[in-house]
């Protein structure tokens, strides 16, 4: 009985798909770009929100916002992390326009935009609860209560809807608390759960010559 092959790494595609197709039109990441592109960024404060005319030319704030979101909704609690999405993940990197900004760029961002990325998760998750993507607990509507399901748990008065929001913050500010103390964490130790290119390219000759016996209990 033979293997499923796959395809060949090397093998040329005549016909590439273009980054789009890989995105279902019902993803989350088409909910997050279209969020963000409805965003006024110099209304709520982030840096960049208007480029200088001279100088070298900033990341556009809605991009890092999309890989900031995305990370938020994945758990993804690292600059470093975030950064190795953005090369290894094709929703990040469907997101980012395939740009590849270092961890500092993305780290900087929110130091610059922590009020304003508050803000901007918080309405997001409002926004998912809205229309049904979490569960249905948060819904504002200038003032007016619409109470078509009458349950308990489904009538949000003033005091229910400042708790909720309430839990809401506090998840946002745990979030941002955790990438700050990961950064932190990361700056003074080296990674080691990766090896670097260096060391990849030495196991790579190993290997490539059946040096295997160094890896192996068995061969010593």
């Amino acid at each position: 009985m033979r293997y499923k092959t796959g395809f060949d790494k090397k093998q040329t595609a005549l016909i590439p798909k273009s980054l789009d197709q890989h995105i279902p039109q019902n993803h989350i990441c088409r909910v997050i770009h279209a969020y963000t592109q409805n965003l006024n960024m110099t209304q709520l404060g982030y840096k960049y929100a208007k480029p200088n005319q001279t100088g070298n030319k900033p990341y556009d704030p809605k991009i890092l916002l999309n890989l900031y979101i995305y990370g938020y909704l994945h758990r993804v609690r690292s600059s470093r992390r975030l950064q190795a999405e953005t090369t290894k993940n094709i929703e990040a990197m469907w997101l980012l326009n395939q740009l590849q900004p270092d961890d500092k760029t993305i780290a900087n961002f929110r130091t610059n935009n922590t009020e304003a990325l508050k803000q901007t998760f918080r309405t997001f998750t409002l926004m998912l609860n809205q229309i049904g993507l979490y569960s249905k607990e948060t819904i504002a509507t200038d003032g007016t209560k619409f109470r078509a399901n009458n349950a308990r748990k489904n009538n949000h008065n003033p005091t229910t809807l400042k708790t909720k929001l309430a839990v809401i913050d506090k998840q946002i500010q745990e979030h941002l608390t955790a990438i700050e103390k990961n950064d932190q964490e990361e700056g003074q130790q080296q990674e080691t759960d990766l090896p670097n290119p260096q060391q990849c390219q030495e196991l790579l000759k190993k290997l490539q010559t059946k040096k295997i016996r160094e890896f192996s209990p068995i061969g010593r």
